[in-house]
């Protein structure tokens, strides 16, 4: 995060976790709910999403495939649940992560990626907001640690050699 140097030092950060959606194939165990505009599963008490949905059909035209698709969804695993906009079972556009340590990201998702403007909270209560390119701080961006300390600048590929302290 902010730059090593003297008494401003700030603790390594970890990485920012990656969001693991993974893509769902139903069994007649699950518990399924189609509406028309509308698709909710449970797979088992910690896997389940609801919202918006697309079918498709295989090549041989004789199954539908049902996936994430639209302007809103809901899925929760045990590493993470995530809201927002879907692409083909990907979030897209505007999201929020939630982690099980208590950490959170809304913003921009592109691709299931951190990407665009969005704020990071960490579970101690640290933050980064801005901009974000595949997971990563990268441009103008700001970061508060645990401290009430202050950091504002550009970063580049999650290091910040351009910021300054502000407090």
């Amino acid at each position: 995060m902010p730059p090593k140097k003297g008494a401003e030092k700030e603790p390594s950060r970890e990485k920012t976790p990656e969001i693991t959606v993974t893509s769902t194939i139903l069994t007649g165990e699950d518990e399924v709910e189609i509406g028309t505009d509308f698709f909710r599963y449970v797979q088992n008490p910690s896997v389940t999403y609801e919202g918006s949905y697309e079918t498709l059909e295989d090549e041989g035209g004789t199954e539908k495939v049902l996936f994430r698709h639209g302007n809103f969804g809901r899925y929760t695993n045990t590493d993470v649940t995530c809201e927002g906009s879907w692409h083909k079972d990907v979030l897209f556009g505007s999201c929020k992560v939630q982690y099980p340590s208590g950490a959170t990201y809304q913003g921009e998702c592109v691709e299931g990626q951190y990407h665009g403007i969005g704020k990071y909270t960490w579970a101690d209560g640290s933050w980064y907001q801005g901009n974000w390119f595949h997971n990563r701080f990268h441009g103008e961006g700001e970061y508060h640690d645990k401290k009430g300390q202050h950091w504002k600048g550009k970063y580049y590929n999650n290091e910040g050699p351009g910021i300054v302290p502000i407090s």
